[in-house]
This record gives structure tokens, sequence and C-alpha cells, in this order.
């Protein structure tokens, strides 16, 4: 079964003790979904490029867009900054449940921001979100 860097990148954050203990597995693809709980973090896959390679192994680099939420500036602070820290420099062999294995060469942090959101249901309140840019070099083993 074939294995996306979505599934990689999420691994890498359900696995990493230090995010884990903030939120779990609350790791969603582009949205959190209706009523789930915060703190959370919602990913984003924004580019993805193949890179040629004379051995004929595929490899690729993909650019992740990590939004970390939560209610309090200092919380969405501390959780983008677990984020940061599980992703960065990261390498090895992931094998998300069910899918072949990625072999991660490394993630390279771009940068943070800090996200001003505006609330969909129209009230005055939106959580806070820090966005954590990263890139990430792999190749399918």
């Amino acid at each position: 079964m074939s294995v996306y860097a979505e599934q990689v990148i999420r691994q890498i954050l359900v696995d990493d003790s230090g995010v884990a203990a903030l939120i779990s597995t609350r790791v969603y693809p582009h949205d959190v979904p209706k009523g789930a709980a915060l703190p959370a973090v919602v990913y984003t896959l924004e580019a993805s490029e193949p890179l040629p390679h004379l051995g004929g192994r595929s490899t690729k680099v993909d650019e992740f867009e990590l939004l970390c939420l939560d209610d309090s500036y200092g919380d969405a602070k501390a959780l983008a900054e677990a984020v940061r820290s599980a992703v960065a420099f990261y390498s090895g062999d992931v094998t998300p449940s069910g899918s072949d294995t990625m072999t991660v060469q490394i993630v390279i942090h771009v940068r943070t921001d800090d996200i001003k959101l505006t609330p969909r249901d129209g009230s005055d309140s939106s959580p806070v979100a820090i966005s954590v840019r990263v890139r990430m070099h792999s190749s399918v083993t």
C-alpha cells in the first residue's frame, strides 16, 4: 500500500511525546472537525515537488503548514514550539498504520508566524493560531 507525506507528518507529530502530551492525537487535515476539542494541530500540504535521482529512487520535497490552535496565545505558542521541536531536523523511517514506509531524510523548519483567524460562526472569539511551516525531504523505501 502506498504512503503519503500527509500520513507521515501526522505520524511524526502523534508519536512525539511532547506534542502528544498537549494534544493527544488531535492532528487533522485541513480543518478541525466540528465539535472537536482544542488544542489541536491542522496540517495542510502546500506543495510537493519530485526530485530527479539518477539511482532511480523516488525522492521529493513536501511543504507543509502546521497550524497550532488553542484558546490562549501562550498555550498556542507552547504547542507551536512543541510541534517545531518534534519536526525540525527529524529524520528516519516512518510507517503509518496500514501504509508503506517512507524514509524522511530531513525536515527543515522554514518559519513560524502568528495567524489571525476570523470566526466562521459570526462570534467575536476564535482560537489563537500559530503557523509552523516546514519542508520535508523524503523517499519511499
